[in-house]
């Protein structure tokens, strides 16, 4: 049984703007953050202005130092908490919302005007957000909540129509990518990828990306070949007249080749996504 590790994401690392950008990130600003972790979760709200300040700049650019097929400004720019297999519970360089405004839940999306700056939770972190979020930069979004915007709506509002509203498409779901687009449109504005992570490019001391070995799982736990449950997944894909499938979850990937990892605390996956043809995968 093969225990090779099926990685085939490659990071992409932009060093142009950020050398340029992270000038203005002041090192006793980090110094500071370090010396309030020990205090109280209500004590430790974070400053984030200069952060926030440099990000903006980094949207009003446009261009983020790649050849990219536009210059033109992101007006918005929408941080959701995913990484690019759309995981739950994420590895901390991919914890990029909380990063951004501090708020630790495992549930959230944040969004950055060039103006404000809004993060939308549902009920079960309402008092952790209200806690972990600076009041001063962050307005509390109750998702779900009925006098409570949707990200669409608030955008809407505040944007003027025709403006660019950028995205990791990595970071988000085809599902929720397009209702987010219909709702943007009915006011003109634009939902566009981003050339890359604007998050990565401001980040200073972004965690590595874990890379721990890859072990396959014995035959008393799988039930199941891996050979097996090819078998079964081409026969789906023949009913449904697909010659490819490409899994991007790390728990499918992990299931169907019984192999098991530990790249994300507490859950036995690695970093890797698979094409399964007819005859490969």
């Amino acid at each position: 049984m093969h225990s090779c590790k099926l990685y085939f994401a490659c990071e992409i690392k932009v060093v142009l703007l950020r050398a340029n950008f992270r000038s203005d990130l002041d090192t006793s600003f980090y110094q500071q953050q370090q010396q309030q972790q020990d205090q109280p979760l209500n004590m430790a709200v974070r400053d984030k202005t200069n952060i926030l300040k440099v990000l903006r700049a980094l949207m009003r650019a446009g261009n983020t130092g790649i050849q990219a097929a536009t210059s033109e400004a992101f007006h918005a720019l929408v941080v959701p908490t995913s990484d690019s297999h759309g995981s739950e519970y994420i590895a901390p360089c991919d914890a990029r919302r909380e990063f951004l405004t501090d708020f630790t839940g495992s549930a959230g999306t944040a969004v950055v005007t060039l103006n404000e700056a809004a993060l939308w939770t549902d009920g079960r972190y309402f008092l952790q957000a209200e806690r972990e979020l600076n009041k001063h930069h962050w307005i509390l979004m109750k998702q779900y909540q009925p006098n409570t915007p949707t990200i669409g709506e608030w955008l809407n509002k505040v944007l003027t129509p025709g403006s660019r509203v950028g995205v990791d498409a990595e970071t988000m779901s085809y599902d929720t990518w397009t209702k987010l687009e219909k709702e943007l449109l009915l006011c003109g504005n634009q939902l566009v990828q981003t050339p890359v992570n604007l998050v990565d490019q401001i980040w200073t001391w972004r965690p590595e990306r874990p890379f721990e070995p890859v072990v396959p799982l014995e035959m008393k736990f799988a039930g199941k070949s891996w050979n097996d449950k090819l078998i079964e997944v081409r026969e789906k894909m023949a009913k449904k007249d697909a010659a490819l499938l490409v899994l991007t979850a790390l728990d499918d990937v992990a299931w169907l080749f019984n192999l098991r990892g530990s790249d994300i605390d507490y859950n036995p996956v690695f970093f890797s996504y698979a094409i399964v043809s007819m005859n490969r995968a």
